[in-house]
């Protein structure tokens, strides 16, 4: 009935002790109806200076509930925001966007309106990463090569990446192709920060990547992003044989074949043994082996099978060292015992 009264006699409380480490008031939970009602009046008046020290624990319990009943406000008050809530205040609108059709976009043009800096950028990039899948690739790609420079252009190309997250190889080509020359990089680092975990167009993405050069994007992005990705660990590491031997690579083998090589010690020990005595991806995969030996399996019968099978000085040596870090807990120190 009175927000103003009700709110004093929260704050009245002694509700720094309330917190009992966390960030959340106890009772402001009950204040999440009253800030739907009149969002604007509950925001002049957090912002009063009335509840200081404490108006930022009410102003987290506002973002939190008007997050899902207009995400778009919430966004527009990202400037008289304190520093430690922006994030906070992007991620909770953009999850609220998701339940409201529409503000999505209204979102992203707030974003993109925002003074330069690179707090802003990152807020636009969250949004647009937040973009749905699909539409027409031809016209998105269109749109955005034919802008000027600047956030709008930018929110156009990761919208234009957002339509590719499930492409298949022929389309990645043909998208690729269509392309100016001096936009491919930029492109490429879209279509990646655009990836899901679960997104089919990342190995295309990959292998495009790479058969164009472009082993800058690959070792700063195609890495990390393959490490989460979902897929059988068998095809996987079979998919990691191919890769050729260069530096950026090394990291992307590495992250392909862990999974098989952690799951599955003895089907891991076959596929090893396959593998010709001189091929860098063996060094490698036992190098690999190794580790997870001793971090995973927790088996020295694992690490001398691997440690016996290496025959390169430096991988060997490598491998002592991490037996003299990483067996130490578990009193192993010597390969040959």
């Amino acid at each position: 009935m009175d927000l103003a009264a009700a709110l004093d006699a929260v704050m009245a409380e002694a509700w720094d002790d309330d917190l009992k480490g966390t960030n959340e008031h106890p009772l402001l939970g009950a204040f999440q109806k009253a800030f739907w009602k009149d969002p604007l009046g509950a925001w002049k008046l957090i912002q009063s200076g009335r509840y200081d020290p404490g108006a930022q624990i009410i102003l987290r319990e506002w973002i939190n509930s008007v997050a899902y009943s207009d995400p778009v406000l919430v966004v527009s008050m990202l400037g008289e925001m304190p520093r430690g809530l922006l994030r906070e205040a992007v991620s909770s609108a953009l999850v609220g966007a998701g339940q409201k059709p529409g503000s999505l976009d209204q979102i992203v043009e707030k974003l993109t309106s925002l003074p330069p800096s690179q707090e802003n950028f990152q807020w636009l990039m969250m949004a647009c990463n937040a973009m749905p899948t699909g539409g027409d690739s031809n016209a998105l790609r269109e749109k955005w090569t034919a802008m000027s420079s600047g956030r709008e252009k930018i929110a156009a190309q990761f919208a234009w990446a957002a339509s590719l997250r499930e492409a298949d190889r022929a389309t990645m080509e043909a998208q690729w192709s269509a392309l100016p020359e001096n936009a491919r990089q930029q492109a490429l680092n879209s279509l990646f920060a655009q990836l899901y975990p679960d997104s089919p167009a990342l190995i295309p993405a990959l292998d495009l990547a790479m058969e164009k050069g472009e082993w800058g994007v690959v070792a700063t992005l195609g890495a990390g992003k393959l490490d989460e990705y979902e897929m059988d660990p068998k095809e996987k590491a079979e998919w990691a044989m191919k890769l050729p031997e260069r530096s950026e690579t090394q990291r992307i083998f590495d992250g392909a074949v862990a999974g098989l090589l952690r799951d599955d010690p003895e089907a891991a020990k076959e596929w090893i043994s396959g593998m010709d005595s001189d091929d860098w991806r063996k060094k490698r995969a036992l190098l690999q082996f190794s580790r997870l030996a001793l971090d995973s399996h927790h088996s020295m019968e694992n690490f001398r099978w691997a440690y016996g099978q290496i025959t390169d000085p430096a991988t060997k040596k490598s491998a002592e060292g991490m037996l003299q870090v990483r067996g130490r807990e578990l009193e192993w120190t010597d390969p040959d015992e």
